[in-house]
């Protein structure tokens, strides 16, 4: 989050008008700071949740079970969007998310290595994720703004990369020191915020264009690579 926020304030400074979130045209005036807030902040917040709680159920359990816990993502995503309204109801559906549910608590009930703990945390961090998807559906499609992938990303890069921040000062300090960063690599680090950057410009722009359900559904054969990569 910290890399996006460099490089979109820096694309913002360079082309302005690519971050615009009015359209004089239409009469749509740009967000304000306070308006900004309101929108971004329940998002970055439910974001910093899933990540933190998903890092942490890594931990503790192995890293295919996690994804099998993942793979209910879809059924969670449309579960919160019947709720906030951006999906609806349909019975055929309710009942294959009973299935896919029924599914998960066999293999949890399977799982050599079963730790409740982390099986919690990458439970919180899969509702974090329904709530997160479904809240940028609203935001990208509702608010009556011209929100494009590049805007939204001004918006929430910064505050979610501010809570992650304050999280590993709190939680853990001695993992924010200059010490880990060369241990790591700073061009590890760097790559990987590369990735994550232009993985977000990709996520906003199927949900934008689809749904969040889709995008979700899409994920499953990402899943499914994970699992078979982490098995061989």
């Amino acid at each position: 989050q910290a890399v996006s926020t460099f490089l979109i304030t820096a694309l913002g400074l360079v082309r302005p008008a690519l971050l615009a979130t009015g359209d004089e045209k239409a009469g749509v005036s740009p967000l304000t700071f306070t308006r900004a807030v309101k929108i971004g902040l329940p998002v970055a917040a439910a974001q910093c949740i899933g990540l933190v709680a998903g890092n942490t159920a890594v931990m503790y359990i192995s890293v295919s079970f996690c994804q099998m816990i993942k793979a209910f993502t879809p059924a969670c995503v449309y579960s919160i969007g019947c709720f906030l309204g951006t999906q609806e109801w349909s019975t055929p559906i309710a009942t294959t998310i009973a299935i896919i549910t029924g599914g998960l608590m066999i293999t949890s009930v399977g799982e050599l290595h079963f730790n409740l703990f982390g099986f919690v945390m990458q439970a919180v961090a899969l509702l974090s994720e329904g709530l997160r998807i479904n809240l940028l559906e609203i935001r990208l499609k509702s608010e009556g703004y011209k929100l494009n992938p590049l805007s939204s990303i001004r918006i929430f890069a910064p505050m979610a990369a501010a809570m992650l921040l304050f999280c590993g000062m709190v939680v853990d300090q001695n993992a924010v020191t200059m010490e880990v960063i060369n241990e790591i690599g700073f061009l590890t680090l760097l790559a990987n915020g590369l990735v994550a950057f232009f993985l977000n410009i990709v996520i906003y722009i199927a949900i934008q264009l689809a749904s969040g359900l889709l995008f979700t559904l899409a994920g499953v054969f990402k899943d499914v690579m994970i699992i078979t990569g982490s098995v061989v």
